[in-house]
């Protein structure tokens, strides 16, 4: 099997001077309640290669795991932490909007790809860019916090998340 179901070139900043062992996750948060999940992809995905926009090494949907940037490459996602972590998007257009299997299943199956890399199957609940290993909400990266972010929210199920590694 592919990990990817769709490629696209995304933003990026040129390649890591060492491999990360940290993988940040985001929700993609348009704000447009009414959207699909095809709609929140689409959306995100035409914001990621826009050079005024951001990136991530993956954005997943219900259905779709779409690689963005590439994992020898940096991406556009939390400021000053970017150069030493990965990153996963997951469509959610609100907050309230429950993630659905299909999120799980994909991130699942991203998120053993960055096991076999080296990274800790394990949830970090604070990463300030030490040299730590696992998987950390953006919220709880010491950039989420100054930067009053907070996602991926209430709605993910962290421990079905590491569960699934």
């Amino acid at each position: 099997m592919t990990l990817a179901t769709r490629t696209i070139n995304g933003n990026d900043s040129g390649p890591y001077l060492r491999q990360p062992r940290i993988v940040v996750m985001h929700a993609t948060r348009s704000g447009q309640a009414g959207f699909s999940d095809a709609q929140e992809l689409a959306a995100t995905l035409s914001w990621f290669t826009n050079p005024d926009g951001a990136s991530a090494h993956w954005v997943l949907s219900e259905k779709e795991r779409v690689r963005v940037v590439t994992d020898d490459l940096i991406a556009w996602h939390s400021a000053y932490l970017n150069s030493r972590s990965w990153s996963m998007e997951l469509t959610q257009p609100t907050i309230d909007r429950p993630f659905q299997n299909g999120h799980y299943d994909n991130a699942a199956l991203v998120g053993k790809h960055y096991v076999k890399l080296g990274v800790a199957p394990v949830w970090l609940d604070y990463w300030d860019g030490n040299n730590a290993s696992g998987f950390v909400a953006h919220q709880d990266t010491k950039q989420g916090r100054e930067s009053g972010r907070t996602d991926p929210g209430p709605q993910f199920d962290r421990v079905r998340f590491i569960a699934s590694l």
